[in-house]
């Protein structure tokens, strides 16, 4: 296991620690999300069926020509 030194207190921590274990100091070290993108093929096809069932109402109602 590889340790650094906390910029604050000194100690020595976990090179891949975010937050210090001793004084909560963050150490500056970036966590990478683990969860995917929200946009995506599901999102087009529901969008573009929103987007058809809006226009069948507004052609229903007589909103549209």
């Amino acid at each position: 296991m590889l340790y650094s030194t906390c910029r604050t207190c000194g100690r020595h921590i976990n090179q891949s620690a975010r937050i210090c274990a001793h004084c909560g100091a963050l150490t500056g070290v970036t966590m990478r999300s683990k969860e995917r993108p929200a946009v995506g093929f599901s999102s087009f096809i529901a969008a573009t069926v929103v987007g058809l069932v809006a226009l069948v109402i507004a052609k229903w109602t007589g909103l549209l020509p």
